[in-house]
């Protein structure tokens, strides 16, 4: 009887933990384009400007915090993050399945508009260094009105 008790236990620990754990988001930023997009029509309403706008935008403060600006959306590192920045070799960036962000829109829109971070709380922003590796920032997706 109890050690039925400890496998029905084990098994509901196990479930649960997979049931919690939530798929990793990766989008690719490069601070070096000259692209422009357009603002998805999910979250024109959010901006002054909506057309040619520039891909990427990336603010460092001088307390470590980062803000990466991918088509308007804002994605914030905290330096002081549990989470660190790591570092990605080539062969591990290539293993990453990157997402598309009007698709992430599409849900956020639906879920939860005011906080992006519930319905993605696992977010990572990928940037090439200077040394052909990767950092990888952990980031919170911030609501905010231009």
């Amino acid at each position: 009887m109890l050690f039925s008790n400890i496998l029905m236990l084990i098994f509901n620990s196990v479930l649960l933990f997979y049931s919690n754990k939530t798929e990793e988001i990766y989008l690719f930023f490069d601070p070096n384009s000259t692209s422009t997009c357009q603002v998805s029509s999910e979250m024109e309403g959010r901006f002054h400007v909506t057309e040619n706008i520039k891909s990427y935008e990336k603010i460092e403060s001088s307390t470590g915090n980062v803000r990466f600006y991918i088509c308007k959306e804002l994605f914030q590192y905290t330096s002081s993050n549990l989470i660190k920045i790591d570092k990605l070799s080539k062969s591990e960036f290539c293993k990453l399945k990157f997402s598309n962000l009007d698709d992430l829109i599409k849900k956020v829109k639906k879920e939860n508009t005011l906080y992006p971070s519930e319905v993605f709380p696992i977010i990572y922003i990928i940037e090439e260094d200077i040394d052909k590796s990767y950092r990888k920032y952990p980031v919170e997706w911030k609501y905010y009105i231009e």
